[in-house]
């Protein structure tokens, strides 16, 4: 990763551009996801304040600007990785690979699972390719894991995939 990358933790000051990066990189699901599922934009302003209350995001910055996110929090006995985007720009370049290793690291060092889950929608093969490149696996029992520890819409949740990864 390039030095002028720098990995942080969420700020007050960084909801807009944290927003702008989600929701544009987001609008690559409108190719892959039917009409009833795909909305724009991904993510409200008070989706996220509410989502930011549960979850610790991390955020990629160049000089400055905000380039991508994702964050994780526990439930129950996992953790799970959420809202993982690069900005369409950025993408393929090892920023996203970066701050997941940067996550998983976290949560190992503090020693609360050694689960990882993940979501994401089953028709983002570039999703489901770039988790199963870093070592998860599609669950055979997503649905029920999806239910067990996402409170996410039955539209989303019927349209999405859960993978796994073991740690430590």
């Amino acid at each position: 990763m390039d030095e002028s990358l720098k990995i942080r933790r969420l700020r007050d000051g960084d909801v807009s551009g944290v927003l702008c990066v989600i929701n544009e990189a987001a609008r690559a699901y409108k190719k892959v996801l039917p009409p009833h599922v795909y909305r724009e934009p991904q993510m409200t302003l008070q989706e996220f304040l509410e989502e930011a209350r549960r979850i610790r995001f991390y955020l990629v910055e160049e000089k400055g600007n905000i380039i991508g996110v994702m964050g994780y929090e526990y439930v129950k006995d996992v953790a799970l990785i959420r809202h993982a985007y690069i900005k369409p720009e950025y993408q393929r370049r090892g920023i996203g690979s970066r701050l997941l290793h940067y996550l998983e690291v976290l949560i190992e060092s503090e020693n609360r699972t050694s689960r990882l889950i993940i979501g994401t929608y089953t028709n983002a093969y570039w999703a489901v390719n770039f988790y199963r490149k870093h070592g998860y696996d599609p669950l055979l029992n997503h649905d029920a894991t999806l239910r067990n520890y996402y409170g996410i819409p039955d539209v989303q949740r019927e349209n999405s995939i859960a993978l796994e990864k073991r740690i430590r």
